[in-house]
């Protein structure tokens, strides 16, 4: 019997009980259907030791391995991430490494939509050019090239310090700082957007997009303290319809860059300037998706929508690998 493996990084103590997880309450209903998924990050010769989420609770467990769901912060810790993947030859990992590598590198990624004709906010990685950039800019955020969770993004203007380095999570001790211009919004509230796009056979499916506002800060980011809010009903609809197709046309250029076959997931960040037309400012590889805050405040319209998305990639992977 192989199993699907989430690939995460352990941490000291006992997990929470497997139903109070969101992937861990979807790995309970394959396991009901006769999907066995682990949970862990040690691999050899193609099997991987970790916990079973069952319905009685997690249970330690080693199975052969048939595809992984990589939800490892693979840069912050790049050691245990590389020595995971050499115990798993020939196992498909979605989304694949390359995949993964190219969206945490911002400057990468943003280099690849802007060939493709993606509009971008201008993008400057020499810390030498950032004071001049700024200069023409008059607005910009400084931003850690491989940062997650807003960790060292700020909002800049001409004679603000501009460090060429930043936080980094992990092991890494610093990022290099990249300029990126602001976009150009001189009205409250602040507004961003999280649009979701999964696999689903072989369409790609736009959850429900899920609005970051912030009546005072320009870096709008809920684990900065933005609130979030569900996107239809605030923003108009003509600027939904325009993040989607943005979105789904740098979706094909990253698609296009390697061999897709395992890719499931991607997340864009998207800012609104004063016309409410969207800018896609980055692209996540390992979505954390804002409908988990949506759905704590309102699980009737949210819970089972949240549930789906989490469900998704592990569905995605089990009909990928049959």
């Amino acid at each position: 019997m192989s199993a699907l493996l989430v690939l995460t990084r352990e941490r000291p103590g006992a997990p929470p009980p497997p139903e109070s997880l969101p992937t861990a309450r979807a790995a309970l209903a394959l396991e009901a259907a006769g999907v066995p998924v682990l949970f862990g990050q040690h691999t050899a010769e193609g099997r991987a030791r970790g916990l079973r989420p069952t319905p009685e609770g997690w249970v330690p467990d080693e199975l052969p391995i048939r595809a992984v769901h990589d939800r490892f912060p693979g840069w912050s810790w790049p050691a245990p991430y590389r020595a995971a993947l050499a115990g798993l030859p020939g196992v498909p990992v979605g989304n694949p490494p390359w995949l993964t590598a190219l969206c945490r590198d911002k400057l990468r990624s943003q280099r690849v939509l802007e060939q493709a004709g993606i509009p971008m906010p201008p993008l400057e990685d020499e810390p030498a050019a950032f004071r001049e950039r700024l200069g023409a800019w008059g607005s910009a955020f400084l931003k850690p090239r491989h940062g997650s969770l807003g960790l060292g993004v700020q909002h800049v203007r001409p004679g603000d310090p501009l460090p060429e380095r930043g936080p980094a999570h992990g092991t890494q001790g610093a990022d290099p700082m990249l300029l990126q211009r602001a976009v150009p919004r001189s009205r409250s509230p602040h507004v961003a957007m999280r649009l979701l796009l999964q696999r689903e056979g072989s369409i790609w499916r736009r959850p429900p997009v899920v609005a970051r506002i912030s009546d005072d800060d320009p870096v709008v980011n809920v684990e900065l303290g933005a609130r979030a809010e569900p996107a239809e009903g605030l923003v108009p609809a003509a600027t939904l319809a325009t993040a989607e197709a943005l979105s789904r046309a740098a979706l094909e250029a990253l698609l296009g860059a390697g061999d897709a076959s395992f890719a499931l997931e991607l997340s864009f960040d998207l800012v609104l300037d004063d016309a409410d037309q969207p800018w896609i400012i980055e692209v996540n590889p390992v979505p954390r998706g804002r409908l988990r805050m949506l759905a704590a405040e309102d699980p009737g319209r949210w819970g089972a929508e949240h549930h789906r998305v989490c469900a998704a990639p592990l569905l995605a992977l089990d009909q990928l690998t049959q």
